[in-house]
């Protein structure tokens, strides 16, 4: 009887459901389909289901895995910057470069030893990190050096040397953090005032007729680091000899990249990034004053986040999308500055994936390699392709020529790196690399350069080889070091690597 009744009461909602469905609101809107959710929907992410715009139980997992998965992965892509600095940091920290007390140098030059980013074999390198925490840090600079100071997020602060406030003549910068109340030196020196703590100095002497030591000297009897409050008396600066050293600089490519991005979050002060990417490692976790301590679903996802935003970073790289990258439309050669802009910005909006090109593959921000004037500064240009459009390959032969003249008021030089480490590749040749300072080079009878890259030296071409190794992929990088006309106007352009057989 129990079940009869039930089954009249079940037939009577029905109908009575029917007929409000039948009858039509007296108050009703005229409801665009554009705006309603189907019962329905197929996506990447799999079937979601929803009753009157309400998503069932499982519609909503996939949907908040989705959200996380997505905030991983444009985590690492936005957070490279702030990774790849702490990682330069904490590597020179590791090497004896204690911030606010040392400075290492590369007295005998950089070789592939040393995990770092796109580096240069022919300039004495010196670099390292001052931490504001504790007060205004005192930097003093050498004559004819060049160089930026780059914050925690990789942003640019100031440029010291040939394009910074001492033009070349060297001299005191004194960098101030975001929060400090106290009074300032009213001159002699350089003020440069900075959002974060941790800041990262790179500045090079160049070489001078081949004579290393004398660079290496001047940078020893003219750099120092210290605090302001020691200025009266400054400790003496502690000089390490980096080159050799088989350090890391390198950021994370693994779920240790996201424990990378916290440790500086907690660090630095609460406004020193932008809220937009505060907020987005906030979404995964990532919040200043809260531990870092994903459940093993949040891990899972992000593990799996990081590999397809280092798969992502590595497109973008290595296969850009954008038709500004392309220096020449009818080469490979590749710019690194999307718009000649250091801060990545076109016309209002942020080339997030200029960004993530750039960082990605280098490091050191400023102005001088963005936009460099005619006769000072830098010129870069990159390809990881061969003229054919092929990747480069460590096992086979290519040149390249030059054609003169070239357009460097002070030297140009080429240097091959490791696709997967993007650091120097690793070979029996020291430099990876070779400049036109190395008198040993030989230039064709009209003045151009033919220079050759491979596992062995084609017979006789030996002063004009870079060595590269069988079974790895590689990347060149060519310097113009104070870049002339010609090469902003383009009617000088370099070669193609072309395979040889």
């Amino acid at each position: 009887m129990k079940k009869i009744a039930f089954t009249f009461f079940a037939m009577m909602v029905a109908v009575s459901t029917v007929q409000a469905l039948d009858h039509k609101p007296e108050y009703s809107a005229k409801v665009p389909p554009s705006i309603t959710t189907p019962e329905s929907v197929q996506t990447r992410i799999g079937t979601l289901k929803f009753f009157d715009g309400l998503p069932d139980d499982e519609t909503v997992r996939k949907a908040y895995d989705q959200l996380d998965f997505s905030r991983g992965i444009e985590a690492f892509l936005s957070g490279i910057p702030a990774a790849s600095l702490h990682a330069m940091c904490r590597g020179l920290d590791q090497a004896g470069v204690t911030p606010n007390k040392a400075i290492g140098i590369t007295e005998d030059l950089m070789d592939a030893r040393s995990l770092f980013l796109t580096p240069n074999s022919t300039t004495v390198y010196n670099f390292f990190c001052v931490d504001l925490k504790n007060g205004p840090v005192v930097v003093e600079i050498p004559p004819e050096a060049l160089g930026p100071v780059d914050d925690a997020y990789f942003r640019f602060v100031t440029d010291v040397g040939l394009t910074g406030p001492d033009k070349g003549k060297g001299g005191k910068y004194l960098f101030v953090p975001p929060d400090y109340k106290g009074e300032l030196p009213k001159e002699g020196y350089y003020i440069a005032k900075t959002p974060t703590y941790i800041n990262w100095l790179l500045c090079r002497v160049f070489v001078k007729d081949n004579d290393v030591g004398a660079a290496v000297k001047l940078v020893k009897d003219r750099a120092r680091v210290y605090p302001l409050a020691d200025a009266a008396n400054p400790p003496a600066t502690i000089f390490v000899n980096l080159s050799g050293k088989q350090i890391n600089t390198i950021h994370s490519n693994d779920f240790e990249f996201y424990e990378e991005i916290n440790e500086v979050i907690q660090y630095e002060p609460g406004d020193a990034f932008d809220p937009e990417i505060v907020g987005l490692f906030a979404a995964i976790g990532i919040k200043k004053g809260n531990p870092f301590s994903p459940d093993d679903r949040m891990k899972a996802i992000l593990t799996e986040a990081v590999a397809v935003g280092n798969a992502t970073a590595r497109a973008i790289l290595f296969a850009p999308r954008d038709s500004r990258v392309k220096f020449y439309p009818d080469r490979q050669w590749s710019n690194g500055f999307i718009g000649n802009s250091y801060a990545f910005i076109n016309d209002g909006e942020r080339m997030l994936d200029a960004r993530t090109l750039f960082h990605y593959a280098a490091t050191g921000i400023t102005p001088a390699m963005a936009a460099a004037k005619p006769g000072s500064g830098s010129a870069y240009a990159f390809t990881a392709r061969d003229a054919s459009g092929q990747f480069l390959d460590g096992g086979k032969t290519y040149k390249i020529t030059m054609p003169a003249p070239i357009p460097a008021a002070q030297f140009w030089s080429f240097t091959v790196y490791d696709s997967q480490t993007r650091s120097m590749l690793e070979t029996d040749q020291k430099l990876a690399g070779i400049d036109s300072t190395q008198k040993s080079m030989k230039s064709n009878p009209d003045g151009s350069y033919t220079v050759y890259f491979g596992p062995k030296a084609p017979a006789g071409q030996e002063s004009n080889w870079v060595q590269t190794w069988p079974g790895k992929s590689w990347q060149v990088i060519l310097r113009l070091y104070g870049p002339l006309p010609p090469w902003f106007d383009k009617t000088w352009q370099p070669g193609d690597l072309e395979a040889m057989r």
